[in-house]
């Protein structure tokens, strides 16, 4: 039955979606979408890490996530794939380790650092970047993306704080203070619709293609930073 129900819930959110979702003060969901389909920012999430694939390669770390993004866009590309968290006791982690005080966190060790929705949740995220830099390899790459427009993660909130938002203009005076501003890259993804849908909890099954991928930079659902450390 359990497939019934989801159907049911799926008609149900079809119907509202058609009938008028903006007039309503609570989201469709909690969660992102989570239990319906994949969450409209992973949408550009996805897209960012599958445009620079080809930097994925080597001794690589991520932080812990599902998807592993590091099978899903490094294939044969990886040598070794790290999984970092704060804490001991996370199943999968290969790597304990704290951004914000660099303990944990080895130097020059690694060629490519993959950090989705990461550094929100780090109160000193000047610290963080510093000490992710520190970690790659010269010529080494960190892919980051993080939250513009969006819902509080709950449970995140609890656990570790969840303290930034960030535009473009932020992530690039960051990490151009780091790496320098030659060897950074900054995208946005997003518009009014997809935020408004992503604020609502839809998922990328209910809008285009088109809809999701027209992009106005005074829409920023993400932004995606590609930062290089010089040789």
């Amino acid at each position: 039955m359990s497939w019934l129900r989801a159907r049911l819930v799926g008609l149900r959110d079809a119907v509202a979606i058609r009938t008028g979702i903006l007039r309503r003060p609570t989201p469709l969901h909690r969660e992102f979408g989570w239990s319906r389909g994949t969450p409209i920012d992973r949408h550009y999430i996805e897209g960012f890490l599958d445009r620079h694939r080809n930097d994925i390669r080597g001794e690589v770390l991520e932080a812990a996530v599902a998807p592993n993004y590091t099978q899903q866009f490094g294939g044969d590309r990886v040598t070794t794939g790290h999984i970092l968290y704060p804490v001991a006791g996370q199943p999968g982690t290969t790597l304990v380790g704290d951004l914000a005080t660099g303990e944990g966190i080895p130097v020059a060790a690694f060629d490519t650092i993959i950090l989705t929705q990461v550094f929100q949740f780090i109160y000193d995220m000047h610290a963080a970047v510093r000490h992710s830099y520190a970690a790659l390899r010269p010529g080494g790459v960190l892919l980051a993306t993080f939250a513009g427009i969006s819902q509080i993660s709950r449970s995140d909130m609890d656990n570790w704080g969840e303290y930034w938002r960030v535009t473009d203009a932020s992530a690039r005076r960051l990490f151009g203070d780091v790496f320098g501003a030659d060897n950074v890259t900054v995208e946005t993804y997003g518009n009014v619709l997809a935020a408004s849908a992503f604020l609502h909890a839809m998922v990328t099954t209910d809008l285009t293609a088109r809809e999701l991928d027209y992009n106005d930079p005074n829409y920023q659902v993400i932004v995606a930073v590609r930062a290089v450390k010089p040789t």
